[in-house]
């Protein structure tokens, strides 16, 4: 498994593995990573959307080969308990799965840009204000 964008938000060594056993780690990673950076480091929105965007992609394969109640966890549906959780977090930022399925990372910019003139666009250097209401808990 591929985190998509993963080495502009993992500061430390990441490994990845691979199977049923692999997928509930990586799961079980890049949740404690987000905790972390949310709650310890305070990254906001634009920085955490792509670790959900890592996570929605993990989630069947989580459900599908351990979402059986495991002993280890006091029971619990560990594929349930990261869907849960993600669609908590999802309902934080207003953001949806469908959002989340299609995040890209940023391309990189490419040639110099200091020498290049603007032109048109009526010169005002004006702030887009987005307000979202989030009123559907199955985000």
């Amino acid at each position: 498994m591929v985190w998509r964008g993963a080495d502009s938000w993992f500061g430390e060594a990441r490994t990845t593995s691979h199977g049923p056993a692999g997928v509930r780690l990586e799961a079980q990673a890049l949740a404690t990573l987000y905790q972390k950076r949310r709650t310890e480091e305070d990254w906001k929105k634009e920085r955490l959307v792509p670790m959900l965007a890592g996570l929605l992609e993990l989630v069947p394969w989580v459900k599908q080969w351990h979402n059986a109640p495991n002993d280890e966890f006091g029971g619990l549906r560990l594929g349930d308990y990261f869907e849960t959780f993600l669609a908590a977090q999802c309902r934080d930022f207003c953001v949806t799965r469908e959002e989340l399925r299609g995040w890209r990372p940023e391309g990189k910019k490419r040639g110099k840009t200091a020498g290049r003139k603007k032109t048109g666009g009526g010169g005002g250097g004006g702030i887009g204000v987005e307000i979202r209401i989030c009123r559907d808990p199955d985000l």
